[in-house]
């Protein structure tokens, strides 16, 4: 597994505990991730070479980002089909 994988199933799994007592808004959460885009992105089309250290730490971010980002999904669409239901 590579590093930025690592970074972000890390940062997911630190954060799936703490959204019981933080959650994080869909913009925060896009904000989180558009390191690891950029990061990605710039190294596969500028031929430009990123470190492990860097791969990682925005993996981790985009992982925290995600993790918001499946929760407010989730909640969105419990929300949604507790409407319809009732």
């Amino acid at each position: 597994m590579c590093a930025r994988c690592t970074g972000i199933y890390l940062g997911f799994f630190i954060m799936i505990p703490l959204l019981w007592f933080y959650q994080i808004g869909m913009i925060i959460s896009i904000i989180l991730i558009l390191p690891t885009l950029i990061d990605g992105l710039t190294q596969a089309y500028l031929n430009r070479e990123s470190t492990n250290f860097l791969r990682f730490s925005t993996g981790i971010l985009a992982g925290i980002g995600m993790s918001g980002f499946s929760e407010r999904i989730t909640y969105h669409t419990y929300k949604f089909i507790e409407l319809l239901l009732s």
